[in-house]
């Protein structure tokens, strides 16, 4: 069964490379352009992984990310959030989710592809 993804970027270039990096696979995407797109997306479908920028306009990608895990029904649902500024430190992210992947907007296609592998197949071996 294929896996869904959603991309919360608003920047419609990177939801373009997004598709042309994940179209070898069989993960189905769902694109977000902001946070209120997003949390209406949610509504409607439930991600087996999240991908969000950390410079979304509107809904910021940390007010997001907290909204995400003060509900229930999202709590297990893996984020990667990406970034320009690795240099910035996201220690409190990390504090409330440890399990939180902060990743370089600049990725290699492989790199990203393998670690939303891992934290799908991680997260549905911690379900069982």
């Amino acid at each position: 069964m294929s896996k869904t993804l959603l991309i919360v970027e608003d920047d419609q270039f990177c939801h373009d490379l997004y598709e042309a990096i994940l179209e070898s696979t069989d993960y189905r995407v769902i694109h977000a352009y902001h946070g209120n797109d997003a949390l209406a997306k949610l509504e409607t479908n439930k991600p087996d992984l999240i991908i969000i920028d950390i410079s979304l306009v509107m809904m910021t990608s940390v007010t997001f990310f907290l909204y995400l895990r003060s509900k229930q029904e999202y709590l297990n649902i893996p984020v990667i959030i990406v970034t320009n500024a690795l240099n910035r430190t996201y220690e409190s992210l990390s504090k409330i989710d440890p399990n939180l992947v902060i990743s370089d907007k600049t990725v290699r296609s492989e790199n990203l592809i393998m670690t939303i592998k891992t934290k799908i197949e991680n997260e549905n071996m911690a379900l069982v």
